[in-house]
């Protein structure tokens, strides 16, 4: 994606067509140094191809869920499905994410969400990634990205924030193949578009007439 956008395939420059791009590096990390660093470097590298047209998400990481597998695959009726439900709040999640999720590292994801979501609001500030990244002021936050809404230098990266409500979906999951990560189509994934969806729609009508390039993220 990230070559896409460097040579992108449409003549005419980057002044007169935009980009939707949604970015996400992953459940796959199991070391916190490397997924701060490659957070870095995405957001550099957002950065110095320099499309501030274009419109930019980053996604959270969502875990899995425990025991999403029936206890016998050979015998279980998959046509009938799981059956399973929703969880109804967060607590009854967290077994889930402290047990199972430890050892798949996916009790690491609130945090490395966190640092995301830190990160990039220093980077719609222009505050240097690799600065103090827990110290961010709410005013020097909007006055940074007033100025690069202004000067039309930089892109905007947005927050597809969907870690909290996806962390109750313990239905949908690709069980037949013992995946209790990933989900299946339809299922939970599809309420990801509807977000992503449902934030346009509030930038194209909040925003869109007022001549703004690029659109102030929700915080």
């Amino acid at each position: 994606l990230l070559s896409f956008l460097q040579n992108p395939p449409i003549s005419g420059g980057h002044d007169n067509y935009r980009t939707l791009a949604i970015f996400n590096i992953g459940a796959h990390y199991h070391n916190t140094s490397w997924y701060h660093e490659d957070m870095n470097v995405l957001l550099h590298s957002l950065q110095n191809i320099g499309r501030s047209n274009d419109i930019y998400f980053f996604r959270t990481n969502v875990p899995g869920h425990r025991h999403c597998n029936p206890t016998n695959p050979k015998t279980f009726d998959w046509i009938k499905g799981t059956r399973d439900v929703p969880y109804n709040n967060i607590d009854e999640f967290l077994p889930s994410l402290m047990l199972d999720g430890a050892i798949f590292d996916w009790d690491k994801f609130p945090m490395w969400n966190d640092y995301s979501r830190v990160l990039i609001k220093q980077f719609n500030s222009r505050f240097l990634p690799g600065s103090s990244w827990k110290n961010v002021h709410h005013s020097n936050y909007v006055s940074g990205l007033e100025r690069k809404n202004d000067e039309k230098q930089y892109p905007i990266v947005h927050l597809l924030d969907v870690f909290e409500f996806t962390s109750l979906r313990r239905d949908g999951h690709g069980a037949a193949g013992g995946d209790c990560l990933h989900y299946e189509n339809p299922g939970p994934v599809d309420w990801w578009n509807h977000l992503l969806f449902s934030y346009l729609n509030f930038l194209s009508d909040v925003l869109g007439s007022s001549g703004t390039v690029n659109c102030r993220p929700f915080e």
